[in-house]
């Protein structure tokens, strides 16, 4: 496990942009990436997360593949279409998929998101960002 404070000073100059439905998950989440990245916005489905990325270009996007309105694999494609080199986190319950074609740079993380999930999803973004 690395060290939490060269975590945070590594991430503080990036920004992300987390997608999720649930309300719960996308507070305690959100809060939690506060302590590491430099900007942490949050939307609610897919066409509030497009819009939140067409006006501040996120570093990260970390995103719930399942949600209404739009899902994860439609707003990640609508990303890479703006930005090919966009970094793409998928959260998700389902075990199927581990590469979402057309995202040069992406990983799955496995729903629940418990703290050690998060922190293991956080050193996984470290090592691939730089």
């Amino acid at each position: 496990m690395t060290d939490l404070v060269e975590l945070r000073t590594k991430l503080k100059k990036y920004s992300v942009l987390f997608v999720d439905d649930e309300e719960s998950i996308r507070f305690s989440t959100g809060r939690f990436l506060k302590k590491f990245f430099n900007s942490v916005d949050v939307a609610d489905n897919g066409e509030t997360g497009l819009q939140s990325y067409k006006n501040h270009t996120h570093d990260i996007v970390i995103t719930d593949i399942l949600m209404p309105k739009m899902n994860g694999d439609i707003m990640a494609k609508k990303i890479t279409e703006l930005n090919p080199d966009a970094f793409i986190v998928f959260v998700t319950a389902s075990r199927d998929h581990e590469e979402y074609d057309g995202v040069a740079k992406s990983f799955k993380v496995t729903k629940p998101l418990s703290f050690e999930v998060v922190q293991e999803m956080i050193e996984k973004i470290a090592q691939m960002i730089e």
